[in-house]
């Protein structure tokens, strides 16, 4: 079932459906939370019919938040591969959440792709899209270890033509780690653990071995450097491929009958 609002063009919903009071000269950010208020209790009098020993219940959001009632950091919101773009709530319920699991949250990252191999799974099809990582696992326990190594996002125009790639942005990230191309500007690389708000970009000249690395593996996945031309590639990526080379060097010196040893 899907719920549009809350989401333009913002109006006052019925007034047994909020709690907010005359909404005739209310702002768009009020709407917009008498709307949510108002999807809330329409899903709540939908679940009174809905046996949870027998069913599982996915709730998602499909993109990030509107622009105008967003209320985090800069203007990363709706239209955008920054977190408050893309991050959307994901709440699971019902017969396939293990009672331990009930009430638990969970750190490591999904995708809304995942959802395909997860109700294949409850169908009892073991076989999913190859980009879909079934979620059940995480449904019996919480801690499982992160299943994706990586989450990809993308958006582009103009739909349905070749695509401008200056007005192609992208993101990459891992449980830490994320990477943005906006277009043809240089890549953003961000710890979301010390900076979850995406606010300052690391600085890519003093990474460290750790950093340096996931750089580079969440770079590929963005498509670079196939989507990008020869003059851009010696400008970004060689320092970095340089730099990298001689850490690894300094770390293999100081450390190889270690690694030897683990290797072998």
């Amino acid at each position: 079932m899907a719920f549009r609002a809350p989401h333009g063009p913002f109006h006052a919903p019925p007034d047994q459906l909020h709690s907010f009071g005359d909404l005739t000269n209310a702002s768009v950010r009020v709407l917009a939370r008498a709307m949510t208020e108002a999807m809330d209790r329409e899903l709540a009098r939908i679940l009174q019919h809905v046996d949870l020993s027998t069913t599982t219940v996915f709730f998602i959001g499909d993109n990030g938040t509107y622009r105008p009632i967003y209320r985090g950091p800069g203007s990363q919101a709706k239209d955008t591969v920054y977190e408050g773009g893309v991050l959307v709530p994901l709440i699971v319920a019902g017969q396939a959440v293990a009672p331990a699991a009930r009430g638990r949250e969970v750190d490591a990252i999904v995708q809304s792709t995942d959802l395909y191999a997860s109700v294949l799974e409850l169908a009892g099809l073991a076989h999913g899209p190859p980009q879909s990582v079934s979620m059940m696992p995480y449904l019996q326990d919480p801690d499982t270890p992160p299943l994706r190594r990586f989450i990809y996002s993308e958006i582009f125009e103009p739909n349905g033509g070749p695509i401008d790639q200056a007005r192609h942005d992208r993101a990459a990230r891992d449980v830490r780690y994320k990477v943005i191309e906006n277009g043809l500007a240089p890549p953003e690389f961000y710890d979301l653990q010390t900076d979850p708000g995406e606010t300052t970009p690391l600085a890519l000249q003093s990474l460290s071995a750790e950093e340096l690395e996931a750089f580079v593996r969440l770079r590929q996945r963005t498509g670079y450097p196939q989507r990008c031309g020869a003059g851009l590639g010696v400008v970004l990526i060689v320092p970095i491929l340089m730099t990298l080379r001689s850490r690894l060097r300094s770390r293999l010196q100081a450390s190889r009958p270690r690694s030897l040893r683990t290797r072998g």
